[in-house]
C-alpha cells in the first residue's frame, strides 16, 4: 500500500488531498465583504423573477447583520440612477451601507475600493472575500467578479440573487463564470451555512435565516431600535 492511502476494513481510502479551499472561508478566519449590484426601480418589470432576488437580498442583508461589521461590510451600487432608478425601495440593507451610483459595468469604483483594501483613517478594515450579487449577471456581475479575481479577492457570485432580462444571458454567464479559477458559485442558502459553520452563538438567528429562504419561517424582520445591542441580543429581544 502507498503512503497515500490508508484501509480501513477492506476498503482503502485515498489520503486527503491538498487542494485549494473549495468553498467559502469561515467568518472567524476572514472579513468578507457583501457586494448588491444595480438592483433597481426600474427593472422590476422588466427582468424576470425579479422579486424573488429582491426576497434573498433581503436575507443576505440580514444574515451581514448578524455577522456585524467584525467580521464583515456592506456596499450597494446603482447603474445610472438618472434612467434606471434608485435602489429598488423593497431593499433593506445594513445600516450605513453606502450606495455608490456608477455608469461603468464594474463596482469597483474608486470610492468603493476603501472597503475591499481597508481605510485605516475612516475605520475601515480589509477583506478577504467577497459574496456579490444583483443585476445583471452577464454584464455588471460577470465583469466585476472578474475585476475582483485580478485583484487577488475570493468572490462568490449568489446565483439565486442574480438575474437578466433575458434569462439566456444570466444562464450563459453562470455557465461562463463556473470555469473560472478562483470563483465560487452557490445559493444562498449554503452561503450562509458555508461561512457559519458551527458557531453555536450565530445557529439560532442564521437558521432563521435560513428557514425563511425556504419559505418555512415566516416572522418578518424587524431592526432592533437600540445601536448598542450585539447581534445575539438582537436576536433574543426578537424572540
Amino acid at each position: 500500500m502507498s503512503n497515500s492511502a490508508v484501509t480501513a476494513g477492506t476498503v482503502t481510502v485515498p489520503a486527503p488531498s491538498h487542494h485549494p479551499l473549495q468553498v467559502l472561508r469561515d467568518f472567524t478566519e476572514c472579513r468578507t465583504l457583501f457586494m448588491c449590484c444595480d438592483m433597481q426601480e426600474k427593472l422590476a418589470n422588466r427582468i424576470p423573477g425579479f422579486h424573488e432576488t429582491i426576497h434573498v437580498t433581503n436575507n443576505l442583508t440580514l444574515f451581514c447583520e448578524i455577522l456585524g461589521p467584525k467580521h464583515c461590510s456592506c456596499v450597494a451600487t446603482v447603474q445610472y440612477p438618472d434612467g434606471v432608478g434608485p435602489l429598488y425601495h423593497e431593499i433593506l440593507l445594513p445600516p450605513n451601507t453606502p450606495v455608490f451610483p456608477k455608469i461603468e459595468p464594474s463596482m469597483l469604483l474608486p470610492e468603493v475600493l476603501p472597503y475591499l483594501y481597508g481605510d485605516a483613517e475612516r475605520g475601515l478594515l480589509p477583506v478577504q472575500q467577497v459574496v456579490l450579487w444583483g443585476h445583471e449577471t452577464h454584464v455588471c456581475i460577470l465583469q466585476t467578479a472578474d475585476e475582483l479575481l485580478r485583484r487577488g479577492f475570493r468572490v462568490t457570485v449568489v446565483t439565486d440573487a442574480c438575474a437578466a432580462q433575458r434569462r439566456v444571458d444570466h444562464e450563459v454567464a453562470i455557465m461562463e463564470m463556473s470555469r473560472w479559477e478562483g470563483l465560487l458559485l452557490t445559493a444562498s442558502t449554503s452561503l450562509y451555512l458555508q461561512i457559519m459553520r458551527e458557531h453555536p452563538r450565530y445557529l439560532a438567528p442564521v437558521m432563521k435565516v435560513v428557514l425563511d429562504r425556504t419559505g418555512m419561517f415566516k416572522r418578518p424582520y424587524q431592526r432592533s431600535e437600540d445601536p448598542t445591542l450585539t447581534p445575539a441580543e438582537r436576536e433574543v429581544q426578537d424572540e
